[in-house]
């Protein structure tokens, strides 16, 4: 019983049906009215590689090919190799497809939480010197509209070089002081060794020692070279995911490819910054000055951008309890002393969603609309009430101040002793 198959000729759509015979090592094509299509050695002919269930194309050195379905009989004429023939019985199995269906999510978490920061740690050391140079004197170029020349008095430049020159190896890097109103207190590293220190971050800082411990944190950026490894995560992740994918419109490209990205480059960047911390942490010990000038700096730099002192609200809010908490914010806003409440009540989440006048017993509008955490509740269909506390966490580019600075060792720093 012969193999049959649908022969085209070279730069023709015409459709003609054919008998494929294999006699040895020669290969001949006949058409329905007998006419001999082509008669030459198997070595002659090209056999495409097999793709699931599509046809086998078989192509001939005059440009003309025949399509057949009948995997079997061309792989016993052919006898492709092993692997090839593996591959394309995975590829034609249903439970092998979906397993694979199953396995690409894991797959992907696996390399970008895993594989790419590997891939990233082991190759941004090898990025020539050169390079990073060229690509902090673009940043900086970019960004000079956002900075101005810098206005500390004569003792503030005092204070900012003398914890310069106390920071190891120093030579290493080039300090940039700003003056930077949009930025505000602020400090952060490039690639190349470039730290920028803006004018308002020596303001909020007690003393040398705590700028020590800040410049410190921004050298093991550098050292550690977290901005290189930020950049090739994100384009590791979004190559990937533009993979699986394919091409994909704009809208698709928003959802698929920045918000993962987006979201992972997140996490990430709290490891990258606790790397930092703890290097200035040693950096500060090689130096013996207490590690905790770290955590008093982070503390001045929160106060400093309109939070409330860290510690000050750790240990107060530590002392209260729920029925006192909730006194104290009405106070904090003006209003009367509120009736008691129920823990249930004072939570954080029963506070995020209760405005004032309903603290304090005197609800103006009962007929307000319902917040954000309503609606979306009322969309999903949900009952339950939703904790969104871990997802704003998640989406923190730096960890919690209270963990830093407790792993800094707290906020006790003293001035270096004047010599």
């Amino acid at each position: 019983m012969g193999i049959f198959g649908r022969y085209y000729r070279a730069g023709s759509s015409e459709q003609i049906h054919a008998e494929i015979l294999h006699q040895e090592s020669q290969l001949t094509l006949h058409s329905q009215n007998g006419e001999i299509l082509q008669n030459l050695a198997l070595g002659d002919c090209t056999l495409s590689a097999p793709i699931g269930r599509m046809p086998y194309r078989i192509e001939f050195p005059n440009g003309d090919c025949v399509e057949c379905e009948d995997h079997a009989s061309i792989e016993a004429i052919f006898q492709p190799k092993h692997h090839l023939r593996l591959v394309h019985y995975w590829e034609r199995s249903r439970h092998f497809a979906l397993l694979a269906l199953l396995m690409l999510p894991l797959v992907t978490l696996l390399y970008i939480k895993v594989g790419l920061p590997i891939l990233a740690k082991e190759l941004s050391p090898r990025i020539p010197k050169e390079v990073l140079l060229t690509l902090d004197e673009q940043a900086l170029k970019q960004m000079e509209n956002y900075f101005k020349e810098s206005k500390l008095d004569e003792n503030q430049r005092s204070l900012l070089d003398r914890a310069w020159q106390r920071l190891p190896e120093n030579q290493r890097y080039t300090l940039l002081s700003k003056n930077s109103p949009a930025m505000g207190a602020n400090a952060f590293a490039l690639p190349g060794g470039h730290i920028l220190v803006t004018d308002d971050l020596v303001t909020a800082l007690n003393n040398e020692n705590e700028i020590l411990a800040v410049l410190a944190h921004e050298a093991g950026h550098v050292e550690q070279h977290h901005g290189l490894r930020n950049v090739i995560q994100s384009l590791g992740t979004v190559a990937l995911l533009t993979v699986i994918v394919g091409d994909i419109s704009a809208l698709a490209e928003t959802v698929l490819v920045s918000g993962p990205v987006l979201f992972q480059q997140l996490s990430y960047s709290r490891d990258l910054e606790r790397e930092a911390d703890q290097f200035s942490i040693n950096q500060l010990q090689q130096l013996q000055v207490p590690s905790s000038c770290l955590g008093a700096g982070l503390n001045h730099l929160m106060a400093s951008h309109g939070f409330a002192d860290v510690t000050d609200v750790v240990v107060e809010d530590a002392k209260l309890t729920p029925t006192e908490k909730t006194k104290d914010i009405s106070n904090q806003e003006g209003e009367a002393t509120p009736k008691e409440v129920s823990p249930e009540a004072a939570s954080p989440e029963a506070l995020s969603e209760t405005s004032p006048e309903e603290t304090t017993g005197e609800n103006k509008d009962d007929n307000k609309e319902p917040g954000w955490k309503e609606r979306l509740k009322k969309q999903l269909g949900l009952d339950e009430e939703i904790d969104f506390s871990e997802v704003f966490n998640y989406m923190q580019t730096h960890p919690a101040t209270e963990e830093r600075i407790e792993a800094a060792g707290g906020t006790d720093c003293p001035a270096p002793a004047v010599k």
